[in-house]
């Protein structure tokens, strides 16, 4: 064994090697975990901006003249899109999600429902805010 010079305290001939390791070693499985943490919520959070449902549930928040009295203008989406359940089936589909909105007036939380298949469709929205909860819109999917 080796003697530290000034402690007098024998070491195990490797010195801070070993916990240099560990913490090499401990990082890199961190970076990892979060990276994939980070991959799995962003199909989780983020996909769902790229569905029909999506685009066509922002495009008539942004037209209705009750969400502009709301919210004021311009409405933007929030940066997540909460995926409650989605489905693809043959020629049916069906989405739940929800999306924080906002605008210079007042915030709030877009819920969706949409559901189309061969023999109908519907759709379903409805916006909370804190003062006040509404219904947007019930009845066909309203986008081609």
């Amino acid at each position: 064994m080796i003697e530290q010079p000034l402690t007098g305290q024998e070491l195990n001939g490797y010195g801070k090697r070993p916990f240099i390791i560990a913490a090499v070693v401990i990082g890199f499985i961190a970076v990892i975990t979060a990276a994939l943490v980070a991959i799995i919520a962003g199909v989780f959070l983020y996909s769902v901006k790229y569905t029909d449902e999506y685009k066509c549930a922002i495009s008539q928040l942004k037209n209705d003249g009750q969400v502009k009295n709301i919210l004021g203008e311009p409405i933007e989406p929030g940066f997540f899109a909460f995926l409650s359940s989605s489905r693809t089936n043959n020629s049916e589909r069906s989405a739940y999600f929800q999306t924080s909105v906002s605008g210079p007036k007042d915030s709030g939380t877009l819920y969706v429902s949409s559901f189309r298949g061969r023999l109908g469709s519907n759709f379903q929205m409805s916006l909370n805010t804190k003062s006040e909860s509404r219904e947007i819109y019930n009845g066909l999917y309203p986008c081609k």
